[in-house]
């Protein structure tokens, strides 16, 4: 697994929708291969908001909905393929295997995997870890950790977008 430095992490709060959404989309910028963002937050912390912007960030012009009862949903039509998984009605990590979810971490899509402490030993050692916390009436906590070599343009790009939104 990969040390984390300061380069790897970033924790901050942001206050305004506006804000998570443009932070998403600043993160799509830089996605161009497939890969893993692992959400982590309880109920209403974002999760879902946050897909929908990273869809729309890469080009996705459908509704990007939360697959909580089909647990797994598939957008086309972009520049990179987005899997949206919804892990919250998972009890046990084997269930993940028997749809096969290790499979699709190794396909051609960007795959969104919210309630991932629930997949962790699923999750593939290079990814994006987006934590969220509800901390009030529209401010939300944010900390993001760069595992592996998955996008190392994000080093760069997320001390920009600070600088320009906090």
């Amino acid at each position: 697994m990969s040390e984390l430095n300061p380069n790897n992490e970033w924790t901050f709060v942001v206050d305004r929708l506006e804000k998570t959404v443009s932070l998403a989309m600043e993160i799509a910028e830089v996605i161009r291969t497939p890969g893993v963002v692992a959400f982590f937050g309880g109920l209403g912390s974002g999760k879902t908001t946050f897909i929908q912007a990273l869809g729309a960030g890469l080009g996705h012009r459908c509704a990007i909905t939360s697959p909580s009862y089909t647990i797994i949903n598939r957008y086309d039509g972009g520049s990179l393929p987005l899997v949206h998984v919804d892990c919250y009605r998972i009890e046990e990590e084997k269930e993940l295997y028997e749809i096969g979810l290790d499979e699709i971490f190794a396909g051609d899509s960007l795959v969104c995997v919210e309630w991932s402490d629930r997949a962790l030993g699923l999750l593939p050692q290079s990814r994006l870890e987006i934590h969220l916390s509800y901390e009030g009436h529209r401010q939300r906590g944010v900390k993001i950790l760069l595992l592996g070599d998955i996008w190392p343009e994000l080093r760069s790009k997320i001390p920009l977008w600070l600088e320009r939104n906090l």
